[in-house]
């Protein structure tokens, strides 16, 4: 799920920013930085856990790019994100520890489990997300101009 956003408002304001050249991408990065990591603390604070990474993908001078997710040991966070559908999970053997110890066996059925939204609702909170960008992005300009 990707989140847009457009930089209106104060002309005087895009009128700094175009006139810092070089500076604008480090104004465009800081901006949207403190954005996703908003995200990542509302996020966090319905996940299962702490382990919500914010990783930049892309960066120029009028674009920055973040990916927001469970960090690589988390990758199970998915599943809870989205849910699963019931499904047999095979192996050959199929080691695991249970409730009671070691099981070793060639295959097991999954119940599945319904979907608990962490990332999802934290992205839908735009307005505070794009607030939180506006304020930093304002301070940014005002600071290096």
């Amino acid at each position: 799920m990707a989140m847009r956003v457009t930089i209106e408002g104060s002309e005087a304001l895009l009128r700094k920013l175009r006139s810092l050249h070089d500076g604008a991408g480090q104004v465009v990065g800081g901006a949207t930085r403190a954005g996703a990591d908003l995200v990542e603390s509302m996020a966090e604070a319905q996940a299962p856990g702490p382990n919500i990474d914010v990783a930049l993908v892309a960066q120029t001078n009028d674009k920055a790019e973040y990916a927001i997710g469970p960090d690589k040991d988390h990758w199970y966070y998915v599943f809870i994100e989205r849910g699963a559908v019931a499904h047999t999970i095979k192996g050959d053997p199929l080691v695991f520890r249970g409730r009671s110890g070691l099981v070793v066996t060639k295959q097991v059925q999954h119940p599945g489990m319904a979907a608990r939204p962490f990332l999802r609702p934290a992205l839908k909170r735009k307005e505070q997300i794009s607030g939180r960008m506006g304020s930093r992005f304002r301070a940014m300009i005002e600071g290096v101009a």
